[in-house]
């Protein structure tokens, strides 16, 4: 997913957003970093309401690095 261009994450938010949860679970990150007012599902899920590529840069630029800082499994 942290490989996709822009439009291909967008594209793939649900799918990324269950493997957030998946991946948020195994690594036991917790409520406030996942579902919480800036967890990364919850952040995901706020960019599926908006029309496809919708999102300004700048947030959809944040909530990938988020995703990739957040969901890593190996450095």
């Amino acid at each position: 997913m942290v490989a996709l261009d822009d439009e291909a994450f967008v594209a793939q938010l649900p799918a990324t957003a269950h493997l957030a949860c998946i991946i948020g679970w195994l690594k036991e990150l917790g409520a406030d970093a996942t579902i919480g007012d800036t967890g990364i599902v919850h952040e995901l899920v706020h960019l599926m309401h908006l029309t496809p590529m919708g999102a300004e840069p700048f947030e959809l630029g944040q909530v990938r690095a988020q995703f990739a800082r957040s969901l890593l499994l190996a450095p």
